[in-house]
């Protein structure tokens, strides 16, 4: 079969991706991400793909006009077909949603144009073979498996690679060097697991408000307290809401006034005024960014936080919560159950790929409120038992709702909350005791602790 004359493209698929890039930041983070300038055929799109990536390693926009500008700083502005060309891109009528479909096209027919060049390079090996049969055969291999290595990523580590890992990991934790480890900065839990690793997805599951919100936030400070830069995507609450939990959590210790309702109601008092400064001005300066888009989708959260976390020293992902993420691949056909185990195999990837713990907050089902005790259990996990084999971690929050049922046998009593270890691959299981003061949504490690 002869070889095509007409190598594999799309221009209108690289126009599109171009025009996502410059006209979403979001859809630009992850197209720089996922593409190379090999990945576009047409060399005008190819050059404005690098003025964009350029652009976007600068930390600089790279909407329309900064694009037009790095062109023309560079003297290429007119061989990509001038400011008109630019500016048609991005005035294409593009589907959003779509972005990722466009980009498979491109890789796909960047794989195909590199098997065409091998089929063409060992072709010609062919009709000039080198004498040993041995050694034609081994330089038709290399040709082709080059050819596919270019689509492929290679990720693997050899087996020497990997205990090197183990044991620099190890030796960075004996001597209080940096590491990738991600502390709760609740003494009686990380003893009990560890911490978090990069890689681990950590569910965090409670019954309507016991207060798993909060606890993530708690985490969230806590973990933010030392460096470590903090992803919370909230699909339930706004950022102001989370911001007045940061608030009155902050300011339990000072046994102020500035409770959760003082705050959401604008009856600060005068003289915790200055005490709300002060938090504020302390709160700021920690590494959380927040994202509160609803109906968010996972390869938004990808490509966000890979943004959020460019340049940090180790990170951590928090969504709250798991049930609101969105699927839109998902057939309408699909049980829940199918879209939410898709969901939780998504983050799982997600945390591995970014190389990061990704903690997700999840509903548990009615069967709990039924049960006597009503104690959380794995089969509890709402819509999906993919979650229970997905996660590393299974924590589950533990509250008594009432007076009523803090009282009977085996609830927790009132003011306490139980975060109860129900799996932990890595580690051990068991129950740990806090304090929880709603008024501030602050959680303490109880003092009497034992872990169970």
């Amino acid at each position: 079969m002869p070889l095509p004359t007409k190598l594999p493209s799309n221009i209108e698929a690289e126009k599109k991706v171009l025009a996502a890039a410059m006209t979403n930041r979001v859809s630009r983070v992850e197209i720089v991400a996922s593409c190379t300038e090999s990945d576009f055929f047409s060399p005008s799109n190819r050059t404005i793909f690098k003025a964009i990536c350029d652009l976007d390693a600068k930390g600089i926009g790279a909407d329309c006009v900064s694009v037009i500008d790095g062109l023309r700083s560079s003297g290429k502005l007119a061989a990509v077909g001038g400011e008109a060309y630019v500016i048609e891109l991005i005035s294409d009528d593009f589907a959003q949603a779509s972005y990722e479909h466009y980009v498979d096209i491109l890789r796909r027919d960047t794989a195909r144009r590199n098997v065409i060049a091998a089929t063409a390079e060992v072709t010609s090996l062919t009709n000039n073979p080198p004498i040993d049969t041995a050694e034609y055969i081994s330089a038709v291999q290399d040709t082709f498996l080059a050819a596919t290595e270019q689509s492929v990523p290679s990720d693997y580590k050899s087996m020497e690679s990997a205990l090197r890992l183990v044991l620099d990991s190890a030796e960075a934790t004996r001597t209080g060097g940096a590491t990738d480890h991600v502390k709760t900065g609740f003494s009686k839990l990380d003893e009990l697991i560890g911490s978090f690793e990069p890689g681990q997805l950590i569910v965090l599951g409670a019954r309507p408000a016991v207060g798993k919100s909060a606890f993530a936030i708690n985490l969230a400070t806590s973990i933010a307290s030392v460096g470590t830069k903090v992803c919370l995507f909230s699909l339930e609450m706004t950022a102001t809401e989370i911001g007045q939990r940061i608030l009155a959590s902050a300011s339990a210790g000072a046994s102020s006034g500035l409770t959760i309702g003082a705050i959401r109601d604008g009856l600060i008092k005068e003289g915790d005024r200055a005490l709300a400064e002060n938090i504020v001005a302390s709160v700021s300066a920690l590494p959380i960014d927040i994202d509160d888009t609803p109906g968010t989708t996972v390869a938004s959260i990808r490509a966000k936080a890979r943004r959020m976390l460019r340049g940090q020293g180790k990170g951590i992902i928090i969504v709250d919560y798991l049930q609101l993420v969105d699927d839109p691949k998902g057939s309408k056909f699909e049980s829940r159950n199918v879209q939410i185990g898709k969901i939780s195999r998504s983050l799982k990837i997600l945390a591995k790929e970014l190389n990061v713990p990704v903690i997700a907050l999840s509903q548990l089902s009615r069967q709990v409120e039924s049960r006597v005790g009503k104690v959380p259990q794995l089969s509890d996990l709402r819509d999906s038992g993919s979650i229970e084999q997905d996660a590393d971690i299974v924590m589950f929050l533990d509250r008594s709702a009432d007076d009523r049922e803090a009282n009977m046998d085996g609830r927790p009593a009132k003011g306490i909350a139980n975060v109860i270890v129900a799996k932990n691959r890595m580690g051990a299981t068991g129950t740990v005791e806090f304090v929880f003061k709603p008024e501030y949504c602050r959680f303490y490690v109880a003092a009497r602790n034992v872990a169970r």
